[in-house]
C-alpha cells in the first residue's frame, strides 16, 4: 500500500510570491468592480415635456432679431458706445434728432412689425435650442434696446400711449422669457425686463399722461403679465431637470470625467472624480436642487441656510446660492410699476389721487400686490399736497420713510442723462426702493 509523501512547507520566497499574486489578484477584482459600479448608468426618470406651441412666440422674437438693423450712427443714447451728449452735445442733438430716429424706425418697420406679432402668441422658452454661447440670448437683449428707441422716439413725438405700449412689449418678451427656460434663460429675461422699465421711469413719464382708458388697458395688460410670469422657484425646477440632462449626455462622451475637470484639477479633485459614481452625482444635483428651491421658497427675510458642497468634484455639477435677491429685483419693481399704472387710472378717473391703495382694488386690479422685501407686508404709501409717494422697504427690509436706495457712487435720482444708474446692493443698502427715485 503507498504512502503519500507528507506535503512541503513553502519556503519564505514561495510564500512572498503567493501573497503577492493574491493581491494582485484581489486588486483587479477590486478595480473592476469600482469600475463598473462608478461607470454604471444610473437611469434618471425625466418628467414628459411641455409641448411647445405652434406657432410660438418665442420663435417670432429670435425671427425679429434678424430683422432690426443697427442705426449707424446710433440715433439714441440707449445704444450709443459714446458718451455723446458730454462730448459733443451738438452732434448729439444732430443724431439723436427726430427727423432720424423716424427714419430709422421706418426702415426697419417690418421688423417691428414682427414684434409685435410675436407679442399676441403663447411663448415657451425652447432651452435646449438657447444656449448662451449661441448668441441668441445675446441678440433677444439687443432686440429690447432697440425697442427702447421705438418707446423715447414716441414719447418725443407726443404719442404717450404709444410709448407705454411699447414699453409693455419689452416687459411682456422679459417675462415670457422665462416661461419654460432655463436659468440662464430667466437671468436673460431679468436683464430684459430692466431694459423695458427704463421707458416708463426715466425722461418724461408717460404713465402720468395717460387717459383712464389707457391707463387701464395698461394696468390690465401687465397685470396679466406679471400672473403668468414664472418665479425663481419655478425655473430652478425647471433648471434641475436642464442640468440632469445636461449631465445624462456628458455622461456618454469618451473621457468626461476628465473634461469635467478641466486642465489643472487638484489631486483631491482627481481622486475624487474618479471615485464618484454617476448615482452619487445625479443624487447630489437632486438634493442640491431641494435645498436651493426650498430657500427659493421662503419669505426674504428668511435666515440664509444653503449649506456648500465640499465636494470638488461635484462643485461642478451643483451650484448652490439664494436667488431670493434675483427675486426680489425683478419682482418688486415690477409690482410698483403696476401701481403707478393703477394709480393713474384711478386719478384720470376720480381726478386726484386714493387715499389708500386698497382703493384700487376693485375695480382697477384684482389684487393689490405686496412688497417681497417686507415679506409680503403692503408697500408704503402716501398722499401729500397732491402727490403720492409709494415705496418697497428695500432690500434691506427696514422701512426708511421712503429715503431712496442709493447709486453705486451714494447718490439717488435719475443721472444727467435722466436714467436710473445701479444701485448699492448689499451690506450698505440702506434706504427704501422709491418709486420715480429708484426705477
Amino acid at each position: 500500500m503507498l504512502r503519500s509523501s507528507p506535503r512541503r512547507a513553502l519556503s519564505k520566497g514561495e510564500k512572498w510570491l503567493f501573497g503577492v499574486a493574491s493581491a494582485a489578484i484581489l486588486g483587479l477584482v477590486g478595480v473592476g468592480a469600482l469600475s463598473a459600479r462608478l461607470n454604471q448608468s444610473a437611469e434618471i426618470v425625466f418628467p414628459t415635456p411641455t409641448p411647445l406651441p405652434n406657432p410660438n412666440g418665442f420663435d417670432v422674437y429670435l425671427a425679429a432679431t434678424t430683422m432690426i438693423s443697427s442705426a449707424k450712427p446710433a440715433v439714441d443714447p440707449v445704444n450709443d458706445t459714446r458718451d455723446l451728449r458730454h462730448e459733443n452735445p451738438r452732434l448729439a442733438a444732430q443724431n439723436y434728432s427726430l427727423a432720424r430716429r423716424n427714419a430709422w424706425l421706418a426702415s426697419n418697420a417690418a421688423g417691428f412689425a414682427l414684434f409685435r406679432q410675436a407679442t399676441t402668441l403663447p411663448c415657451r422658452n425652447p432651452h435646449y435650442q438657447v444656449t448662451a454661447g449661441s448668441g441668441n440670448y445675446r441678440a433677444l437683449r439687443e432686440l429690447a434696446r432697440k425697442k427702447i428707441i421705438e418707446a423715447n422716439t414716441l414719447k418725443l413725438r407726443g404719442d404717450w400711449n404709444g410709448s407705454v405700449v411699447s414699453a409693455l412689449d419689452i416687459l411682456q418678451m422679459g417675462s415670457d422669457m422665462g416661461n419654460g427656460a432655463s436659468l440662464m434663460g430667466k437671468l436673460t429675461g431679468s436683464a430684459i425686463l430692466a431694459i423695458g422699465r427704463d421707458p416708463l421711469t426715466t425722461g418724461d413719464d408717460p404713465i402720468s399722461k395717460l387717459s383712464a382708458p389707457q391707463a387701464l388697458a395698461a394696468t390690465k395688460r401687465l397685470e396679466a403679465v406679471l400672473k403668468r410670469r414664472s418665479s425663481y422657484a419655478d425655473i430652478l425646477e425647471d433648471d434641475r431637470w436642464h442640468l440632469l440632462q445636461w449631465f445624462d449626455w456628458m455622461r456618454q462622451q469618451e473621457g468626461w470625467r476628465q473634461y469635467v475637470m478641466g486642465n489643472s484639477p487638484s489631486f483631491n479633485e482627481k481622486w475624487k472624480a474618479y471615485t464618484t459614481s454617476q448615482g452619487e452625482i445625479i443624487a447630489a444635483i437632486n438634493r442640491g436642487a431641494d435645498e436651493i428651491i426650498a430657500d427659493a421658497k421662503k419669505p426674504f427675510n428668511a435666515p440664509f441656510s444653503i449649506s456648500p458642497v465640499p465636494d470638488p468634484f461635484l462643485q461642478n455639477f451643483v451650484h448652490k446660492r439664494s436667488y431670493r435677491p434675483d427675486e426680489g429685483r425683478e419682482l418688486v419693481p415690477l409690482n410698483l410699476l403696476l401701481l403707478r399704472l393703477a394709480l393713474q387710472t384711478y386719478k384720470a378717473q376720480n381726478g386726484r389721487f386714493p387715499a389708500t391703495l386698497n382703493a384700487l382694488s376693485p375695480p382697477i386690479l384684482a389684487q393689490i400686490p405686496t412688497d417681497y422685501y417686507a415679506d409680503g407686508a403692503p408697500f408704503r404709501y402716501r398722499v401729500k399736497n397732491g402727490a403720492y409717494q409709494l415705496w418697497s422697504v428695500g432690500p434691506d427690509g427696514k422701512d426708511d420713510g421712503g429715503t431712496p436706495l442709493p447709486w453705486r457712487n451714494g447718490k439717488t435720482g435719475l443721472n444727467s442723462y435722466g436714467r436710473f444708474p445701479p444701485l448699492l446692493y448689499g451690506a450698505k443698502n440702506v434706504g427704501d426702493y422709491v418709486a420715480g427715485r429708484n426705477s
